[in-house]
């Protein structure tokens, strides 16, 4: 053989496999961590919007939650003065407009909240003119005459999923709803649950 012979000998390729071998062991035990379990890759594209999406459930919760509050909140101080038969106070808790339907009468109508304030007073007021309610209001109690009122297709069907409903001593009915501003938008008097259809 030639001493200026060019090319590789059986112990340069056996070498440069070896070489090979131990650069992708070497790259494949970095790759697992050194622990065997990997090296964890975190995609910070997907961790942004996990993060994000994350804070907006909690933001969205924390308003239902704040909502909700404030509704009961509402609710209660409404059913407080309607219990107390303080009507006239009702005026701050209503909509620029609200409806206002009366059982006797068979009729809506849509009046400002200072009309709708005086009309829910006089019709549900006891005066020497006035039938009125017996106080005091029961907006729980009252299963039987609950019953049949969540069974009505008349004017009042609209109140029982979203409304308020309020039973007088002497039997007579208020029902309001609420706006999304957290106001009465309509109401539904009756002087007796048993004349509701």
């Amino acid at each position: 053989m030639n001493k200026n012979q060019h090319g590789f000998g059986s112990t340069q390729i056996v070498m440069i496999v070896a070489a090979i071998g131990v650069i992708g062991g070497v790259g494949w035990y970095v790759l697992k961590g050194g622990d065997g379990k990997g090296v964890q890759v975190s995609n910070t594209s997907e961790t942004a919007q996990s993060t994000t999406t994350q804070t907006q459930t909690s933001n969205a919760s924390l308003q239902n939650e704040k909502l909700t509050t404030k509704t009961t909140d509402t609710v209660q101080d409404i059913n407080a003065l309607i219990v107390k038969g303080d009507y006239l106070k009702l005026q701050p808790y209503m909509a620029d407009s609200v409806a206002i339907t009366k059982q006797s009468a068979n009729a809506t109508a849509i009046l400002s909240k200072a009309d709708a304030d005086s009309i829910i007073n006089e019709y549900l007021a006891k005066t020497d003119v006035s039938n009125g309610a017996q106080l005091p209001w029961d907006f729980e109690g009252q299963d039987v005459t609950r019953s049949t009122i969540n069974r009505s297709r008349g004017a009042i069907s609209g109140f029982t999923t979203q409304g308020h409903i309020g039973i007088s001593h002497d039997n007579a009915v208020i029902a309001y709803k609420l706006d999304a501003n957290q106001k009465i938008d309509a109401v539904y008097m009756s002087y007796s649950a048993s004349l509701i259809e």
